[in-house]
Order: structure tokens, then sequence, then C-alpha cells
């Protein structure tokens, strides 16, 4: 007998620098699911990269979904795409996400 459920489909807009991906998913896609595309997108292994919710700076738990994170494109929610970096102490780059609404009503000083 076939689900009367509907699976309901969304984006989640990941971004780190420059970079922006609208990433379709599910709200019962794990995190680590969203970090496999992420990582195929980028050329990267999977234990590279960390999500983190901008909103709160907390690192989404790879076990958990997209609804136990609480994100919702319709409420805003952005997710903070991270590499790793051995340089540094924390192991992990900071966030660092190139806001372009400003830079209009940025004054530019000599």
């Amino acid at each position: 007998r076939p689900s009367t459920k509907t699976k309901m489909s969304m984006y989640i807009r990941v971004k780190r620098q420059k970079q922006t991906v609208f990433l379709q998913c599910d709200p019962s896609d794990t995190i680590m699911s969203l970090k496999r595309k992420l990582a195929s997108i980028n050329n990267l292994e999977i234990k590279e990269i960390k999500l983190v919710l901008i909103e709160d700076g907390i690192a989404l738990d790879n076990d958990k979904t997209v609804r136990e994170c609480k994100l919702d494109a319709t409420d805003g929610s952005v997710v903070a795409l991270l590499y790793q970096d051995n340089t540094l102490e924390a192991g992990w780059e900071s966030i660092d996400i190139h806001d372009y609404q400003n830079f209009s009503s940025t004054e530019v000083k000599e």
C-alpha cells in the first residue's frame, strides 16, 4: 500500500566566504547527508567540513536531522560551512561570510 505521507522538500542556505549554496533536502535528512552533498560540491572529504548555525554559533550534530536542528528556510536559517584548518588551534577556520548587502552603504576610507 502506498504511503499517504508526502515528503516536504526544502532548501537550506549554506554560506562560506563568497559562496552560497541552496541545498535541497528533506526535514528527515541528517546533517551527515548534507555534509556528503557539500563535500561532493566542494571536492573535499566529509571529515574536512563542519556545519554551524550562524544565529547561535553551534556546530550541527552529524546524527541529527534537519528537523531536529530546527533548520527552516522560511525563517531565514543560514548555515555556515567551515573547512578544517590544522594550522589553527581550534582546528577549524572561523565563520567568514561576505555580506554584499552592506557594501553599498559602506563608506570607503582612504
